[in-house]
């Protein structure tokens, strides 16, 4: 999905954008005509009123590892416009996920405290090699209902399958005594889910 704004910021309604497969990567991508299996190596998009703008075809993501870049060009447009954006396909499936740094005891705190919290993780295939694809997320998991403000931080993994998310926490005060999450995890890969325990003291922080 992409949005159409104009020089001021606006949202534009009917920009014409042609979408260009300039190379699948040896993936194999391509998008797919409507109502037929052909694959095609461009489509079209006119944006809506909203200035949201989706290709008229389906996309396909090829068979093979690799990384397809696309060309999206405004048409029709005095100064020309692009963007361009890749789709990352890897046969390593994500399924192991280690916390290296920061979560490796349970750390108690207070009512209503204050925490800066980080996480240094690392995210590997079923044959132990690193997956250095997408990304982690790191949220709170609150199952007490003790009122921590829920976030999630996202970061892109590095060549070596790992990163580090950075939490600004909230501690609730509804529930004293009682423990939150640090919930870290490979979205759509529940065998990666790790959680970290927080406890939360009787005592407040104020």
């Amino acid at each position: 999905m992409l949005i159409a704004f104009d020089a001021d910021g606006e949202r534009v309604a009917g920009a014409i954008l042609h979408y260009v497969i300039e190379d699948d990567g040896g993936t194999g991508a391509s998008f797919i005509v409507a109502g037929s299996d052909t694959p095609v190596p461009d489509s079209y998009a006119i944006s809506g009123a909203d200035g949201v703008a989706l290709p008229g075809d389906q996309w396909r993501p090829g068979s093979r590892p690799g990384r397809a870049r696309v060309r999206v060009t405004v048409l029709e447009n005095d100064v020309p416009v692009f963007f361009e954006f890749t789709r990352e396909y890897s046969d390593r499936i994500p399924t192991y996920l280690t916390i290296l740094d920061g979560g490796d005891q349970v750390v108690t705190y207070r009512p209503g405290e204050r925490v800066d919290r980080s996480l240094h993780m690392r995210l590997r295939d079923e044959r132990g090699q690193p997956v250095s694809w997408g990304r982690l997320e790191t949220e709170i998991y609150d199952p007490n209902g003790t009122g921590t403000g829920r976030l999630v931080v996202m970061n892109t993994l590095d060549t070596d399958g790992e990163v580090t998310n950075r939490l600004d926490i909230v501690v609730g005060t509804d529930m004293p005594g009682k423990s939150f999450y640090l919930r870290a995890y490979r979205r759509n890969y529940p065998r990666t889910t790790v959680d970290i325990e927080c406890r939360i003291s009787g005592e407040s922080a104020s």
